[in-house]
């Protein structure tokens, strides 16, 4: 059941991406770069028993690398894309000191992808809003992926032409546990973009 519904709700999630996109298929498309760093909260944390030693499962801060796409004209934008995150869940006892006497604890890397599903709301010309979904998926064998409600705000400094360079700030809510972290993120963005805002 925790394997079905994440997949159930990302089949759904695409199916309604591509209504959007027939929507948006005549409008222009942008184009961004984006690079940045993710915070996790951690919120709450949930402890596991492990051989007789409770740990608690964290992700460690990470960096992002990927490519974004909208389609829109005038204030309203529809925006995917995907941003590969190279994660670590750091498993750390309750005393405090990280891993355990049972030698499964300590840090594992985990790769996914994050693939934004959302609207954007131009609010003139610098600044912006966002709200929609995101799906997390896992490409580690073994791991669980993620699914949940992100919004944000873009700042956008238009150059030549249809170029300009952003900064953004995203908030993630995840509605679906990664592997005992119920998701609690802080994506920090940079990036250049094309025919976009």
């Amino acid at each position: 059941m925790r394997q079905s519904l994440p997949r159930t709700l990302s089949y759904i999630s695409l199916i309604a991406s591509t209504c959007l996109l027939g929507e948006f298929a005549h409008a222009a498309m942008g184009i961004q770069l984006i690079g940045g760093l993710v915070r996790n909260s951690n919120v709450p944390p949930l402890a596991s028993e492990d051989a007789g030693t409770n740990v608690t499962p964290q992700f460690a801060d990470d960096t992002a690398l990927g490519l974004g796409f909208s389609f829109g004209s005038g204030n309203w934008r529809f925006e995917t894309g995907g941003l590969y995150l190279d994660r670590t869940i750091s498993f750390v006892a309750n005393n405090g000191i990280e891993g355990s006497s049972s030698g499964d604890a300590g840090d594992v890397a985990v790769q996914t992808v994050y693939v934004p599903v959302q609207i954007r709301r131009s609010l003139g010309r610098f600044l912006s809003v966002s709200a929609g979904g995101y799906y997390e998926m896992s490409l580690t064998q073994g791991y669980n992926s993620d699914m949940g409600l992100s919004a944000g705000a873009r700042l956008r400094v238009p150059l030549k032409g249809a170029l300009g360079l952003f900064a953004e700030g995203k908030y993630n809510y995840g509605i679906v546990d990664f592997d005992g972290v119920t998701t609690r993120q802080t994506q920090i963005l940079f990036g250049v973009s094309w025919r976009d805002q």
